[in-house]
């Protein structure tokens, strides 16, 4: 009958106490771990996603934009100088025309699993083809001297604008990927909270567990729960700072970063569609009223602006000036030739097209790339940064709370020892 009370008496000896804390803290810690590499994992693997693939898919399908954008006009500049072909203009479209394959398959490479996305940039390559035999027929009509030529060239334009066209179904793609941008920023937050959770509690554990140590063998401190306590706060400093930098990175990467390139893509496209509404007018194709072509002048002032106000630096101010003024002059060039057209010169308003136009729109094309290519740079460089910021932090998470468990089993033990 003395058995059962001697057992557990037994269970209630400082030894087996102290074993029952040790072994408690160290699942714990081993809980702390498991979630600390399934967070780091996921916070790593959103980071490289936007580093490999929806980075450099939102930066290609800006540069297919501005590439379709730019072979359009550089297309209607060359049938606005008939048959004796303007060879520059020629050059900038064939150039525009042949780096749009190339970066519709590094976009198609790396939308991973996105079948809408996958369909619109397919459509987009189909329209390409159809737009390249469409443009060279309107391109032979018109040395011909063909009627219908200008038929063709409406159609060519169709399927850039349109509704449906090219530039509709980049922005299909464009704005699904942004969604997979800010869900690859926001990622690892349910283990996150988890991991942090679990981190605290591990503190809570480890704080109790020394005053109930200190209670139990009237000492102040125990080195190893001490030092169990500071590797856990300190995974949890890490954990948090990493975190913290990472989103502030990858913030800055797509509002500074990417809105800016977005934003230059967007004010080359509608410079384009300016130009090429320009060259329609001269040779009869379409016209604009006064009142639509202040609109489109308007809404690429409006971009100068907003690129301007978003400059966060000295280097960007000075771009967006740059900017600024290329586009005035071109401007004024146009109202020349819109002036000419109002006086019935066609021929002297399709020279100056051809000639100070072309030159005119040319450098302020030229700025808009040295711009674009600043922005994907600083895109780059944020994403790369947040990137360094969880370096080794996985090798952390399983590391430290490992270290820790063995500290608060070391300074256990050296309680035990005691008692024999």
């Amino acid at each position: 009958m003395t058995q059962p009370a001697l057992s557990t008496n037994r269970l209630r000896t400082t030894p087996t106490i102290l074993r029952a804390w040790s072994v408690a803290i160290t699942v714990v810690l081993i809980l702390v771990a498991i979630a600390g590499v399934v967070t780091a994992s996921q916070l790593v693997s959103a980071t490289n996603e936007i580093d490999d693939n929806t980075g450099p898919v939102l930066i290609s399908t800006q540069g297919l934009v501005a590439s379709v954008a730019e072979a359009d006009a550089a297309n209607t500049a060359v049938f606005l100088s008939g048959a004796n072909e303007d060879r520059q203009q020629r050059r900038l479209y064939e150039t525009a025309l042949d780096r749009a394959p190339r970066q519709i398959e590094d976009i198609s490479a790396r939308l991973g699993s996105d079948d809408t996305a996958h369909e619109a940039l397919q459509t987009v390559a189909s329209q390409l083809t159809v737009y390249s035999g469409t443009v060279e027929r309107a391109r032979l009509g018109n040395v011909a001297g063909v009627t219908t030529a200008t038929d063709d060239l409406q159609a060519a334009l169709a399927l850039v604008g349109g509704s449906t066209g090219m530039l509709a179904n980049v922005d299909t793609v464009t704005q699904r990927t942004q969604d997979r941008l800010d869900d690859d920023i926001s990622a690892a937050v349910i283990p996150l909270v988890v991991t942090l959770t679990l981190l605290a509690v591990a503190i809570i554990v480890l704080l109790l567990a020394q005053m109930r140590l200190r209670a139990r063998t009237k000492r102040t401190i125990n080195p190893g729960l001490l030092l169990a306590t500071i590797t856990v706060v300190a995974l949890a400093a890490w954990l948090i700072l990493a975190n913290v930098g990472r989103t502030i990175d990858l913030n800055e990467a797509r509002d500074e970063g990417y809105d800016s390139i977005a934003l230059t893509a967007e004010l080359q496209t509608q410079a384009f569609g300016f130009k090429t509404d320009e060259a329609t007018s001269i040779i009869g194709a379409s016209s604009l009223s006064a009142a639509e072509r202040d609109a489109k002048s308007s809404e690429v002032v409006q971009l100068l602006d907003e690129i301007n106000e978003a400059a966060g630096s000295a280097r960007e101010e000075a771009a967006a000036a740059e900017l600024s003024t290329r586009w005035s002059r071109y401007l004024e060039t146009s109202n020349q030739i819109v002036a000419r057209l109002a006086s019935g010169d066609t021929n002297s308003a399709r020279e100056l097209a051809i000639g100070a136009g072309s030159r005119d729109f040319n450098g302020f094309n030229t700025t808009v790339e040295a711009v674009l290519l600043a922005n994907r740079d600083q895109f780059e460089e944020s994403v790369d940064s947040a990137a360094n910021r969880l370096n080794w932090l996985l090798v952390g998470t399983i590391v430290l709370p490992l270290i820790a468990a063995a500290f608060a089993l070391a300074g256990y033990q050296s309680r035990i020892n005691e008692y024999w």
